[in-house]
């Protein structure tokens, strides 16, 4: 596969994880307001004063995602501008390997930390469905 088409699908499976990450923090919103007026209750102190207004409890997951996609995204940027200048000034194909590899596992390892706080929503939007679907409000 050329290195181009490499590129291509690097971004476009990165953009899907990072659409992924935002819907799931924005269902996250939602089922957390719903538990709230089902009498839950807030288990991250670090929230407990936003969620309170759907709004800010918003502007809160925005600042940070925005946040996490900073750094990642930063990170693999600078990775690659750092294996592209070792690579040009490199002429020994063992340390060409070593400079794709150490690359690809910063890759990897940033790709990972997506996934993590996919899993991560995820398992707060089961907790909040568990509690909306078990506490039925009685008219």
């Amino acid at each position: 596969m050329d290195k181009k088409n490499l590129l291509f699908i690097e971004k476009n499976h990165r953009l899907i994880l990072w659409i992924i990450l935002g819907l799931s923090l924005i269902v996250d919103i939602i089922t957390t307001t719903i538990g709230l007026q089902k009498g839950g209750y807030e288990q991250t102190s670090f929230l407990i004063s936003f969620v309170g207004s759907p709004i800010l409890h918003l502007v809160i997951k925005i600042f940070i995602y925005g946040i996490i996609f900073v750094v990642i995204e930063s990170i693999i940027f600078i990775s690659n501008k750092i294996r592209i200048l070792e690579i040009k000034k490199c002429s020994d194909e063992n340390s060409l390997t070593i400079i794709d590899l150490t690359y690809k596992i910063i890759y990897g390892a940033c790709i990972f930390t997506i996934i993590l706080f996919i899993c991560f929503t995820l398992i707060v939007q089961a907790n909040n469905m568990t509690f909306i679907l078990t506490h039925h409000s009685f008219l």
